[in-house]
């Protein structure tokens, strides 16, 4: 029981560091568009369109390696996803014209896109009944604390002393280690694969259609994902360009917006039960 407990709590460390890390490399060409959109000459519907094109690759890439996931096993497609999308990471500061960026940015999109699917497959077929939820919503705050309250801050200050290729670089370090730390301790579900389990279909996808729950997250996640990427896309066009402040300035100042969401997440996870938890988190 100690055993499983301990590597319970250390899949979600590593899932945890793993999460944030996905949101420090996609989150990271909004907070450097004030560096690279003067070089290359971006309007911001250009600017835009980069956030855009890694968003729906994103999503296309979830359902197609997600569902490849529960066939194969989660480790076989997690960790050369996180490898690909720290390495794209790294390719972004090697781009010297706005199609460049946007073919890179669109493929870091597909390596990402299974990312968080298979996750929470590895949480949900690794935790406890008690624990499952708690876990999801633990790794999911890595996205604020990592992605919006530490990204913003680590990006612009790299950026204003080494430029905005060497904040690139940075971004896909911790990708890197991310990948290794999965490879050597997470593994591979003893209910995934071949165990009894029915293989998901188009039909059991469309029965969770069914739940009225489900309709109103999907509304919910839209409007939260709307206003999401488009602060975040224009806020530091905004504080530079038009309230004339350093790209500094702004990487604090949502860095501090990042920081907020982060405790307040926090804050009502730990008002939660375990089962409370795990249906918020649906």
């Amino acid at each position: 029981m100690d055993s499983t407990k301990r590597y319970e709590n250390t899949l979600v460390a590593i899932l945890f560091f793993t999460w944030g890390t996905v949101f420090l490399d996609r989150m990271s060409q909004l907070y450097l568009a004030p560096y690279f959109a003067p070089e290359f000459h971006l309007s911001h519907e250009q600017i835009g369109t980069l956030a855009s094109v890694l968003a729906i690759t994103w999503a296309a890439s979830t359902l197609f390696f997600g569902a490849l996931s529960d066939r194969v096993g989660r480790r076989p497609v997690l960790i050369p996803a996180v490898f690909a999308f720290s390495a794209l990471s790294w390719m972004s500061g090697l781009a010297h014209s706005f199609h460049q960026l946007l073919l890179i940015r669109a493929l870091m999109g597909m390596a990402e896109g299974p990312t968080w699917s298979i996750m929470t497959a590895l949480i949900e077929e690794s935790s406890s009944a008690k624990r499952r939820g708690r876990n999801i919503g633990l790794v999911v705050s890595a996205a604020a604390l990592v992605g919006l309250a530490a990204a913003p801050v680590l990006t612009t200050q790299v950026a204003s002393r080494w430029g905005w290729r060497s904040a690139f670089f940075v971004a896909g370090i911790p990708g890197l280690l991310a990948g290794l730390l999965i490879w050597k301790f997470v593994k591979e579900p003893s209910s995934n694969g071949g165990s009894g389990h029915p293989k998901p279909s188009l039909t059991h996808y469309f029965s969770l259609l069914r739940y009225r729950n489900i309709w109103l997250c999907c509304l919910g996640a839209t409007g939260f994902m709307s206003w999401l990427f488009a602060l975040n896309v224009f806020a530091p066009l905004y504080i530079t360009q038009v309230a004339h402040e350093p790209a500094t300035t702004a990487g604090f100042l949502l860095g501090a917006s990042g920081l907020g969401s982060f405790f307040w997440d926090f804050f009502c996870l730990r008002s939660l039960t375990g089962s409370d938890a795990s249906r918020s988190c649906c």
